[in-house]
């Protein structure tokens, strides 16, 4: 070999392992930040609310903020709980180790909380996570067959005679059989599951897990017992923290409670809970795609999502809570559930974005009647004394994550509009009756390196939000971070 030939190998090495080094970038890892129309460009984290509880601390009310944190699409486990809580802890400011609270399964359901409790500044954050996969564990299982290399879940699985243990004999080459043992065996599995004939029976276990999650009792309690915390929260701030598939679950849930599609005990504790709903962080947001499973091919689902804001939610006349029992059910969580007998909804009474039924239906129709003194609204459920939130969604995404989507260019197209140009001019104006009602705020977010400009890990893209440190600040401090020091 000539020293030419030399050279030139030498120069060629030099470019692609200095390509390689320039190549490899996180573009987004400060978060850039895309609010939503009529949105402030910022907002408080958990450690700003703990401070405003602290510096308007009311009688017989320590100060306090509850979190609750819910996992996504692919198989979670105690120790995703336990990273997420400790790392949030650890942000919050936190120094001593975190103790997590042996799990907690609540009556009816088969999720996992982990809780844990942090003393903060003066005041309490009340930790929990719930994971959520072992409700969905029978079906999980079905798949375990087609993988290359077995899950930690399949492997258990069958170990305990859950599942035959069976191998996937014909070869694959590896990044597809890695491929499609997580992303396709383990973790798209649980969308079409949650979208599909199981939806009502997951939820009602979610809502279970949520009640007992909320609650400040760190030891198994009833369901009646966590009904009954949940309706005495009132005015104390709650922060939701989701991922992926688990937002949508998470917020139909809340709906589900609020509306009494499970029974009407449970109208009042989601009410409440919506309303103390101060910030809902949604990681890797699916709901753009997971909306598509409940509309026909006009974009409609059982009726015209629009309708919603057509009616602008006209509750019932004096009349009809003046014909309440008062001893049996409060007048205005008998109106939340008479919202749904007007919204469209599928026959289970889920809808394709229950963010927008809650707020147009809770928020909107409490801010109204405070305005005009219109006392039939929803406003006595709460106090007068203690406080009430306008929840605000922050959306993180990140755009190598295939499963993400943002909120903000998310459009609902009208289909009253009369042909395909209009439809276009109101999208090109941006209509606001075409876009999510409720203050929302988009974050874009990188979970991972990209090399070369081709390729993001997609696991890591799609399940590592709440491992940025970044995002964890956000959460924990808003978009004002010297503000919580």
């Amino acid at each position: 070999m000539t020293n030419i030939q030399s050279s030139h190998i030498f120069i060629l090495g030099f470019a692609v392992v200095a390509s390689g080094m320039a190549g490899c970038t996180m573009p987004y890892k400060t978060l850039e930040p895309h609010p939503g129309p009529n949105v402030s460009t910022n907002f408080d984290g958990v450690k700003q609310l703990l401070k405003h509880e602290v510096a308007n601390e009311r009688v017989n009310h320590k100060p306090e903020v509850d979190v609750v944190l819910v996992h996504g699409m692919c198989t979670h486990n105690e120790d995703w709980a336990t990273s997420s809580l400790t790392q949030l802890a650890k942000t919050l400011g936190v120094t001593k180790k975190l103790k997590v609270e042996p799990k907690i399964i609540p009556e009816g359901s088969n999720a996992e909380i982990y809780k844990a409790v942090a003393e903060v500044g003066g005041g309490t954050v009340r930790l929990s996570a719930i994971v959520w996969t072992p409700i969905i564990y029978p079906l999980k299982g079905k798949l375990c067959y087609d993988q290359k290399k077995k899950s930690k879940l399949c492997t258990t699985l069958a170990r305990n005679g859950s599942i035959e243990e069976k191998l996937y004999l014909p070869d694959r080459v590896w990044i597809n059989s890695r491929a499609k043992d997580v992303l396709l065996d383990d973790c798209l599995p649980d969308a079409v599951i949650y979208q599909g004939r199981a939806k009502k029976e997951i939820s009602e276990q979610l809502q279970n897990a949520l009640l007992a999650a909320v609650a400040p009792s760190i030891k198994p309690i009833t369901r009646a017992e966590a009904l009954a915390s949940a309706e005495k929260r009132g005015g104390i701030p709650l922060v939701l923290i989701t991922e992926s598939l688990g937002s949508k679950m998470t917020l139909d849930a809340v709906q589900q409670l609020a509306m009494g599609k499970t029974g009407k005990d449970t109208i009042t504790a989601g009410y409440v809970t919506f309303k103390r709903t101060a910030k809902i962080f949604m990681a890797a947001n699916q709901a753009p795609l997971l909306q598509l499973a409940d509309l026909n091919l006009r974009g409609q689902m059982q009726f015209d999502m629009l309708l919603l804001r057509k009616l602008s939610f006209h509750l019932p006349d004096q009349s009809f809570f003046d014909s309440l029992d008062s001893k049996t059910v409060a007048s205005d969580a008998a109106a939340t559930a008479a919202v749904a007998e007007v919204a469209p909804a599928d026959r289970d009474g889920f809808y394709s974005d229950p963010l927008e039924v809650l707020y147009n239906s809770i928020g909107k129709s409490d801010a109204q009647g405070r305005k005009d003194g219109n006392t039939r609204l929803y406003s006595r459920m709460i106090a007068p004394q203690e406080k009430e939130f306008d929840s605000l969604v922050v959306a993180l995404s990140d755009p190598n994550d295939l499963l993400s989507y943002s909120l903000v260019g998310a459009r609902l197209v009208d289909p009253t509009l009369p042909d395909k140009s209009a439809r276009s001019e109101s999208l090109k104006n941006q209509d606001p009756s075409l876009t999510p009602s409720y203050p929302l705020f988009d974050f874009i977010v990188s979970n991972d390196w990209s090399y070369l400009g081709l390729v993001e890990n997609p696991y890591a893209a799609h399940t590592s939000y709440l491992a940025q440190p970044n995002v964890m600040k956000l959460i924990a401090c808003g978009t004002q971070p010297k503000d919580c020091e």
